[in-house]
């Protein structure tokens, strides 16, 4: 019998770890549930389209450090429940983002393989100025650079998602920050019911 429960346990714990969603996150979660699974307070960013903050804000850069993603947005609408998820990572890096390009690619080979091929958009604007190596950072905070992948999908509980890089300059350094941005189908809902809305004006 003990053999017989011990095997159902391992089971229930593969199927969970299997349907399980980015972060322990379920799209379609209220608010209490999300909170309950990251065990932080959500603080209302933005009303109209019912974003949070996760845990408390803070306006001192080095608070958000970290060493890997954590949920820092969500959005959960009132009928819909959670519909956007956004992870991220934010540390030091040098001019060349070294450490930048290496997490994002590290982060693209692994959702690659969860969710297979995605868009790859990596350029630099035509003319810009910002063309060397060592303006890597630069060009990504002037938003001359453009580096990020995208997902789209037409089944399950994810819409779309974007992997993206940014850079800002905070005195005398830069920060990298690597971004996963998870879109559930219930944004696909909103944004259909906000067409029709508009249409209805006219």
């Amino acid at each position: 019998m003990l053999k017989y429960l011990l095997a159902v346990a391992i089971v229930m714990g593969m199927v969970q770890s299997v349907f399980a969603g980015p972060f322990g996150l379920e799209m379609g979660m209220t608010k209490a549930e999300v909170e309950k699974v990251l065990g932080k307070s959500l603080n209302v960013k933005e009303s109209k389209d019912y974003s949070y903050i996760v845990g408390e804000p803070s306006n001192v850069v080095e608070d958000s450090f970290s060493h890997d993603f954590r949920v820092s947005l969500v959005n959960i609408h009132e009928e819909y429940g959670l519909v956007r998820i956004v992870a991220t990572m934010v540390f030091k890096a040098n001019v060349y983002g070294t450490r930048l390009k290496r997490e994002y690619n590290e982060t693209k080979d692994i959702l690659t393989e969860k969710y297979g091929e995605g868009e790859s958009v990596e350029f630099l604007r035509e003319g810009s100025i910002w063309n060397r190596q060592s303006d890597f950072m630069t060009s990504l905070s002037k938003e001359e650079r453009i580096h990020g992948t995208l997902w789209e999908f037409f089944d399950g509980d994810i819409s779309n998602l974007a992997l993206n890089i940014g850079a800002v300059k905070y005195g005398s350094e830069w920060i990298g920050l690597v971004k996963i941005d998870y879109e559930g189908m219930g944004m696909r809902m909103i944004e259909k019911e906000n067409k029709a809305k508009n249409k209805a004006r006219f």
